[in-house]
């Protein structure tokens, strides 16, 4: 009964996703909002509302190693299995050159919350401080990406359903109310099924709810790949990476502050440490070929494995 919660919140959580970009998305286009505006904000939040839906009403409820579990499973899950996966569909090349400039800007960011995590009086923990600084960042990461876009004229098609005005609302409102109650059920199934397993809620947030908040970029990379659309696939991931560290993370931190665990600051270490990888991988190899894709699926499985026996799991 509590799976069946956890993943009915999950289903409901990302179809509410869906519903959201829909709706918002042809309420934008009927103001005239251009396409680049579009893809930076809604179809972004979108694809990421899972994970900032969850990491947010876990931090709301106190429940913080879900909070930062999600955060740093699902950017684990985006590096390691999606891009995994999607070079083994098709080896992943790397051509736009403002993606260039995003993978060190994530490995920045990756980095910085090692750095706001021991900073202050030496207690392990985001403050509304730090919180608020990811979201700074995060406002000027969105600026910057405008203006990278308008320079090198790029434009970004919206897929998006033309439905009237007042069905554009009702889509959005729905999909709101869909992503608050499909947030509220995946943690408390995610608690629950902690208490029942004995695990810490960290492990739980890490392993199931992070790759059920990854689905949508799971999808779309998998769908840009079978196209030949690698840019797409590769700029999915390390955005998405950036979005969860800066936005999700960020305003997870502001509305409560989050405690970390030795633990959680070790799973941040690895997050580095992969972050470190895949951009070795992808920077100085233009591309990721089927057996990288293999060697990062396969390590990503053990990682897991890992993590699960390590706290008592089997």
């Amino acid at each position: 009964m509590i799976l069946v919660l956890m993943i009915l919140g999950l289903i409901i959580l990302v179809k509410g996703a869906d519903l959201f970009v829909d709706g918002s998305a042809s309420i934008a286009r009927r103001l005239l909002i251009p396409n680049i505006i579009i893809g930076l904000t809604l179809v972004a939040f979108g694809t990421s509302a899972p994970e900032a839906a969850v990491s947010i009403k876990a931090s709301i409820d106190g429940a913080n190693g879900i909070a930062l579990g999600n955060v740093v499973g699902s950017n684990l899950f985006n590096l390691m299995f999606i891009l995994g996966i999607t070079a083994i569909i098709k080896p992943v090349s790397i051509h736009v050159n403002s993606l260039k400039k995003e993978l060190p800007f994530m490995l920045l960011v990756t980095l910085m919350i090692l750095f706001l995590a021991f900073e202050g009086n030496g207690d392990l923990v985001f403050s509304r401080y730090d919180g608020f600084v990811m979201l700074l960042m995060f406002g000027m990461y969105l600026y910057s990406m405008l203006a990278i876009m308008k320079k090198d004229d790029q434009n970004i098609e919206i897929d998006y359903k033309e439905v009237s005005l007042f069905k554009s609302i009702g889509l959005s409102a729905l999909g709101i109310l869909m992503i608050i109650l499909g947030a509220d059920w995946t943690v408390k199934g995610a608690v629950w099924m902690a208490e029942l397993f004995g695990v810490s809620d960290l492990i739980i947030g890490l392993t199931i709810i992070a790759a059920g908040t990854s689905l949508p970029e799971l999808v779309t990379s998998i769908v840009a790949a079978k196209k030949g659309e690698s840019d797409i696939a590769i700029g999915n991931i390390i955005g998405s990476n950036i979005f969860n560290i800066l936005f999700v993370l960020g305003a997870s931190s502001t509305v409560e502050p989050i405690n970390l665990t030795k633990d959680g600051v070790m799973d941040m270490v690895i997050l580095l440490g992969v972050s470190v990888f895949g951009f070795i991988l992808m920077f100085t190899g233009k591309s990721v070929n089927r057996k990288e894709g293999i060697t990062l699926m396969l390590l990503y499985i053990i990682y897991i494995l890992y993590r699960l026996i390590s706290a008592g799991a089997f």
